[in-house]
């Protein structure tokens, strides 16, 4: 992840493990990554 700082507050993002989201440690305002496109 290039960006690791909440757009809101500035606090750190902690990944959702098995998820597209990261959670923001500090707010709790959650995000959604865009999905990894896989080569077939």
């Amino acid at each position: 992840m290039q960006d690791n700082r909440c757009q809101i507050c500035g606090g750190t993002l902690a990944l959702d493990e098995g998820s597209n989201t990261v959670i923001c440690e500090y707010c709790g305002n959650k995000f959604n990554l865009p999905e990894k496109k896989t080569k077939q």
